[in-house]
């Protein structure tokens, strides 16, 4: 595995182009920054196997299709597939990201996960948060049999994960996967306060690292900095081809914006 330590790369999304349309982009810059590892995409649809769409989307990477439940919101379902996809995936060591976070620097990736322990649970970022035991999606790192520890120890089908994540909570109603989205009123599915009750349930070892910078948009170019009246994206070019940046987390929706990541490609094909 290198210096890396780890074999997969798990992101996930559904039909909705807000997100599927950054697969091909981040699943390329993945591959040239880490050439020996599995970019594996969990997709939430109706497609089959040999759906055009399907036969695309996998010239980018490994594809694995999960058919939606229809009683759950898709928007909770896509975020959780890819959890479920990383349990299954035994020995491998899976690591996990939004699909829409475009990677700028690869040590800032392999600073964390060459020093996971064998066994553990990588979580970074838990600082950001000032509920315990509530990590950030993003990085998390672990061997599919440790996934499955939390996620699916008693192998239950997919229906029968959403049935047991849907209905009554412990912590926090926010992890039920089938709350009302009210982006408005900030009160929607988070996958991460579901992961903490899982944990809970389901104790696994964890080893905590810090993100390794205090202020996010230092480190990273934001959407927020994003202009839509003027389509201009304020961040430091100069900064960015020196290798100022860690990630980017992504304008929405990508093929609206894409021209908008021409500066990021370039860096990437130019870096790795």
């Amino acid at each position: 595995m290198g210096d890396h330590n780890i074999n997969q790369i798990i992101l996930s999304c559904n039909e909705d182009p807000t997100y599927k349309d950054f697969w091909g982009m981040v699943a390329t810059a993945y591959k040239k920054m880490f050439p020996d590892v599995r970019v594996h995409l969990a997709f939430l649809t109706w497609r089959d196997e040999t759906d055009p769409m399907v036969e695309y989307m996998r010239t980018f990477g490994d594809v694995t299709l999960f058919q939606p439940v229809t009683d759950v919101p898709e928007f909770s379902q896509a975020k959780m597939i890819r959890f479920i996809l990383a349990s299954q995936q035994g020995e491998d060591v899976c690591y996990i990201d939004d699909i829409d976070l475009f990677p700028l620097r690869r040590d800032f990736i392999t600073n964390k996960t060459s020093k996971r322990t064998k066994d553990h649970l990588l979580c970074v970022g838990g600082e950001v948060y000032n509920h315990g035991g509530c990590y950030p999606a993003s990085q998390m790192t672990a061997e599919g049999y440790t996934w499955k520890r939390f996620i699916n120890p008693t192998d239950k089908t997919y229906r029968g994960l959403m049935d047991e994540w849907k209905g009554n909570t412990r912590l926090d109603k926010r992890e039920n996967v089938c709350i009302k989205l009210d982006w408005a009123a900030d009160d929607y599915f988070s996958d991460e306060r579901l992961l903490r009750r899982l944990l809970k349930l389901n104790p696994t070892p964890k080893q905590e690292m810090e993100r390794g910078y205090n202020d996010y948009l230092e480190a990273t170019i934001d959407r927020h900095t994003f202009n839509y009246g003027e389509e201009v994206w304020n961040y430091d070019r100069e900064k960015l081809k020196a290798g100022g940046y860690v990630n980017a987390h992504g304008v929405r929706p990508f093929n609206k914006f894409a021209s908008h990541y021409e500066p990021l490609i370039e860096y990437i094909n130019q870096n790795y």
